[in-house]
């Protein structure tokens, strides 16, 4: 088998997305009317529509929104000052025991998304803008995870996993993006480089997404994250005419396993939905 046609197995497999760039987030509200009263749970009710207008700018395709651009532009901004807020006002040592691992995380998620939003305009690099788009793509939607998690921990309720799982799926989509562009005809090899550093960035992220309500599910990814870190480690050292840390027969086997690893994601997604 070769590098290219395992590849081929990740780019085809069959994710089931629950989340599209450019739709909406609703707030799940069964979560969210059930919460007790507090300054949490508000600022989680916000989070939810903040996330929501930030989608709405960055991956605007409504004939509406394009049409008001500008003030479009200005609730995003407010928005991700909100988030900031939130994550300033969220903190781990200020919160109750129970809540302070997905507090942590949602501080994390609201940090990437603030540092990528700063530089996204100013980017004029096509493939740079393609990783700060990416990111956007996915961190608005792990923040998204976060909140709900949150919500759960605070109506002490069971959080479902087709609704915690957008996070995820919207990091496992990007990766399935970032691979369908190795596999271009038209890449070089600065821009696999570019790419694989992409999914480094993409494995760190799916790893701390390793947080919802099924452990067999989070240790999939994590497997999965992991042995695509070591891909894409060993695949630019190859590019960059350096010794990688493993053998080619070995890399080839490892990304063959990615293959059937991100299948078995996909059927263990696909089951756990439907529940």
């Amino acid at each position: 088998m070769t590098i290219q046609s395992a590849r081929r197995s990740l780019v085809t497999a069959p994710l089931i997305l629950l989340l599209v760039a450019g739709s909406t987030l609703a707030a799940p509200i069964a979560a969210v009317a059930s919460a007790t009263s507090s300054s949490r749970t508000t600022l989680v009710e916000k989070g939810y529509s903040d996330v929501d207008v930030i989608r709405s700018y960055y991956f605007c395709s409504s004939t509406s929104c394009k049409a008001d651009k500008a003030s479009a532009e200005k609730k995003s901004a407010s928005a991700i000052q909100d988030l900031v807020y939130a994550a300033g006002t969220l903190t781990p040592t200020s919160s109750p025991k129970n809540e302070r691992m997905v507090v942590a995380k949602f501080d994390a998620d609201v940090l990437a998304l603030q540092k990528v939003i700063e530089v996204y305009t100013s980017q004029t690099n096509a493939t740079q803008i393609a990783q700060n788009t990416g990111t956007l793509y996915y961190e608005t939607a792990n923040i998204y995870s976060d909140l709900y998690l949150l919500s759960s921990e605070i109506t002490k309720t069971t959080p479902q996993f087709s609704t915690w799982s957008i996070g995820p799926e919207a990091v496992l989509y990007a990766m399935q993006v970032d691979t369908q562009a190795l596999n271009a005809k038209s890449s070089t090899v600065a821009l696999d480089v570019a790419t694989n550093a992409d999914l480094l960035q993409d494995s760190r992220a799916l790893i701390a997404d390793a947080d919802g309500p099924n452990k067999a599910f989070n240790e999939l990814i994590i497997e999965f994250a992991k042995n695509q870190e070591n891909v894409s480690t060993a695949e630019n050292a190859v590019f960059e005419r350096k010794t990688p840390a493993i053998t080619d027969k070995e890399l080839k086997a490892d990304i063959a396993l990615l293959g059937t690893q991100f299948e078995n994601i996909a059927k263990q997604q696909k089951a756990l939905t439907k529940k």
